[in-house]
């Protein structure tokens, strides 16, 4: 009788025993899909990552369509910086600044040098500024109304940095404007296309940014104005189209590196000095 009790007791031991073994097994396979899952997520992140210079904002498949990269275009300005051609620019020299910035323009800090030129931000007080930086435009010598600009280009990378290429009208007024291209030096990677108009009194933009594979080289920036639009592109792809406020007047160019600033925000300790914004050429064409 005894040894029945023991032998029932033993089996009973026995299936509670390959019962939580088979529990534990179940668990861990239910574990695999939450690992599984994990390593997706990873992936996941990396996918995205390696996708970062994918445009947010990527234009329309009818904006595609829409664009006519086969247009005759007629080369009427062009300059490919042997020297600063006093006859095309303007080397301006102002500590008048707007959005806070800090920066003391003087045509010191401009340079050309191997057919490069180079807009220079320097870290010197300078005028009660405690930074100096360049400056050039091609006011009341260049203007143009409508018409394609290309601009070969790299752009410096480091906080308070803020290199910028655009228009302004002739008639000297703050609006229209045409940013051509804009980067802050804090998220290099990204630039910024904007139109600004007036509306009734009251400003108004259309905008977007894309983010270039790789700063530390040269890329060549276009817009195409037309009288009902404006095309930018970057490496001859299309990257933004506007069709609202198009500036109906002439304007002339405007290039810079401005510091400081409400958007950028001021230089810190990791932002290297001197910095430049190198333009390697410059060509505006008009339509034939």
């Amino acid at each position: 009788m005894i040894q029945k009790v023991l032998f029932l007791s033993f089996c009973i031991l026995f299936s509670l025993a390959a019962s939580l073994f088979l529990l534990n097994i179940i668990d861990k396979k239910q574990e695999k899909p939450v690992q599984s899952a994990h390593v997706q997520n990873v992936k996941a992140v990396q996918v995205h990552d390696s996708s970062y210079h994918q445009s947010p904002d990527k234009p329309s498949k009818e904006s595609y369509t829409q664009y006519n990269p086969d247009g005759q275009w007629k080369l009427v300005w062009h300059d490919d910086f042997t020297n600063l051609d006093s006859e095309k620019w303007n080397a301006v020299e102002t500590g008048e600044n707007f959005n806070q910035e800090l920066q003391y323009y003087t045509p010191k800090n401009i340079q050309v040098k191997d057919g490069y030129l180079y807009l220079l931000a320097k870290k010197e007080t300078y005028a009660s500024h405690p930074y100096t930086s360049a400056k050039i435009t091609t006011q009341n010598k260049f203007e143009l109304k409508y018409g394609k600009i290309t601009v070969r280009a790299q752009h410096p990378q480091g906080k308070g940095l803020f290199p910028a290429i655009w228009l302004l009208p002739v008639k000297d007024q703050v609006l229209p404007e045409i940013d051509m291209f804009e980067a802050i030096g804090s998220d290099p990677r990204k630039v910024y296309y904007v139109n600004h108009w007036n509306e009734n009194g009251e400003l108004k933009r259309t905008f977007t940014s894309f983010d270039i594979r790789n700063v530390s080289t040269f890329h060549t920036y276009t817009i195409e104005w037309s009288p009902d639009q404006i095309i930018w592109s970057i490496d001859n792809q299309v990257r933004f189209i506007s069709k609202e406020g198009i500036p109906q007047e002439p304007m002339y160019l405007i290039l810079n590196l401005a510091i400081g600033g409400k958007w950028p925000g001021a230089p810190d300790s990791s932002t290297q000095f001197p910095s430049p914004f190198i333009i390697d050429d410059l060509k505006i064409y008009k339509k034939m």
